[in-house]
């Protein structure tokens, strides 16, 4: 998607940057192929590096994934290349699973269980759906809770497998919450819900699993990338389907 340009991104970087920490959560499962892409992403985020937390938590996985999520948070936290105004505030690595409990619970009620392996086409069958949004419901569940400090006042939730976003993400979700964009507003939002570039995708977030009643204040933003083509846009796109 095209960046910002270069006269808003500034004024996105000195007006709308609230020098507060945030954070990033990520589950993952068997996501090795994406894994080194999605640090790389989060590595060209201009918020201060300071103020930026990073929680992953690794679930039901066979392909080494929890292995390189520690490898790659430890080039950030101890590398000399990070050192300074480089380094994270704080980068955690969880690791629980969840399947083998959720089989066993559907099978006593009946309800379906998803046993994928969360990869390629088969994870976005009808079929799988209601599995897997038991599973990311609770692994989604269990790392905020786990992650989240009192010090933090802004969370954004990322998928592992987004190809781009640009680098001034965080300052403009901020911006919206804030109620400094859209231009003439001033009213913000407890939850930004950004959509995705190539369709709208993304049918397990805020803006298609809560009604109004639920959200007090909530910004649904589409066309968030390109406001002059009449398509839904979003904060980055997605890989497609393998």
């Amino acid at each position: 998607p095209p960046p910002v340009p270069a006269t808003r991104a500034a004024k996105l970087t000195e007006s709308d940057r609230a020098n507060v920490p945030s954070q990033i959560l990520c589950p993952m499962r068997n996501a090795i192929e994406h894994i080194w892409h999605f640090f790389h992403l989060v590595d060209s985020l201009t918020y201060p590096r300071h103020l930026l937390h990073l929680a992953i938590l690794v679930s039901d996985t066979t392909d080494g994934t929890y292995t390189r999520a520690l490898e790659l948070a430890d080039e950030r936290q101890y590398g000399r290349k990070y050192r300074g105004s480089r380094r994270y505030g704080r980068i955690s690595v969880y690791q629980k699973d969840f399947a083998a409990d959720q089989q066993q619970a559907d099978d006593d009620d009946g309800s379906y269980a998803y046993a994928g392996a969360n990869i390629g086409s088969e994870r976005h069958t009808y079929e799988a759906q209601v599995g897997r949004r038991k599973l990311l419901g609770k692994s989604r569940t269990w790392l905020l809770t786990s992650a989240l400090a009192p010090e933090i006042d802004w969370v954004l939730w990322a998928d592992v497998d987004l190809v781009d976003y640009e680098a001034t993400l965080v300052e403009r979700l901020m911006a919206y919450a804030q109620g400094s964009l859209p231009a003439g507003t001033t009213e913000g939002a407890d939850v930004v819900v950004p959509n995705c570039v190539w369709k709208t995708y993304n049918e397990m977030g805020w803006g298609s699993s809560l009604s109004g009643s639920f959200v007090q204040r909530h910004h649904s933003l589409t066309n968030f990338f390109l406001p002059e083509v009449p398509t839904t846009a979003t904060t980055g796109s997605r890989r497609p389907n393998r």
